[in-house]
């Protein structure tokens, strides 16, 4: 599993798929009623939820590498590297459109076309006949459901829950993929002891991916800080900086074979730590 950050893919897959999951769920509900729905609604999140916290919490610290991919959704999962600057819908669009292949470039805009083609329609109303192009089907009997668990939702009410209801469990994934700045150093105590460890016994491969651990904690303080506190100060994000710097040094000068230079590193990553931590738990 080469994936650092499976919560935001699986987030970012179980939206970007919801179009099959929709059609899935509107079936259920007209077949058997909204507690089948609600039941497939749960089960689809929870496994979803499940899933992606196990990877995160149980894979990549196992022998698994922590690698970049090619996901399209990973500039908008890797926060810690979106600067306040660029936090903007310009931003987002100028990145989708960059990303865009020339065959999706037409098909938004086929998409476009059938969306204006529809809006108009509906606008002009009885002014066109479009009955000719519809075939009758006779209204299905709405009897051995229970209106008190399966009432009839307008449009608009089906919208305004389906966007609430994104908009909470992508808070809710948020906050689950930057805990609190407590719990990411706790996390980093652990590796930190396993790194030193495999730099003292030079074991190259096991210091790449204890780094590529704690590299991956680090960069989640300033967020999980912003999203808590509202406010990430220079001197915090220089000291997540200077722990990365600390972590890159050490892994290269072990790799160009100098064992007692990357032994005496430890001191500086150390360091430099230690000054991380007294910044964010000071931020409390």
């Amino acid at each position: 599993v080469q994936d650092g950050y499976s919560l935001g893919a699986a987030f970012a897959l179980i939206i970007l798929g919801a179009g099959a999951n929709v059609g899935v769920a509107n079936w259920l509900r007209r077949a058997y009623g909204g507690r089948a729905v609600a039941l497939f609604v749960a089960l689809l999140l929870g496994s979803t939820l499940v899933i992606g916290l196990t990877a995160d919490r149980t894979i990549a610290d196992g022998q698994a590498t922590v690698a970049d991919h090619t996901h399209a959704f990973d500039p908008f999962t890797r926060l810690h590297e979106i600067g306040p600057n660029q936090a903007n819908i310009s931003w987002v669009a100028s990145r989708v459109e960059k990303d865009m292949r020339i065959d999706e470039k037409y098909g938004l805009g086929l998409l476009a076309i059938v969306m204006l083609t529809g809006t108009a329609l509906t606008l002009l109303g009885e002014r066109i006949d479009m009955s000719r192009f519809l075939v009758d089907k006779p209204e299905q009997a709405l009897d051995g459901t229970n209106k008190k668990w399966d009432p009839v939702l307008s449009s608009n009410q089906l919208i305004c829950a389906g966007v609430f209801g994104v908009s909470a469990f992508a808070v809710l994934g948020l906050y689950m993929f930057y805990p609190a700045p407590d719990e990411v150093l706790d996390e980093i105590t652990g590796i930190r002891v396993e790194l030193y460890s495999a730099i003292n016994e030079a074991d190259l491969e096991e210091t790449r991916r204890r780094s590529a651990q704690w590299k991956l904690r680090v960069e989640k303080l300033p967020t999980s800080l912003l999203i808590r506190s509202g406010d990430v100060s220079d001197s915090q994000r220089e000291s997540v900086q200077e722990v990365l710097y600390g972590l890159k040094v050490i892994e290269r000068t072990l790799v160009e074979g100098k064992h007692q230079e990357a032994k005496m590193l430890i001191n500086f990553v150390e360091s430099v730590h230690r000054k991380c931590r007294k910044e964010f738990r000071s931020s409390r």
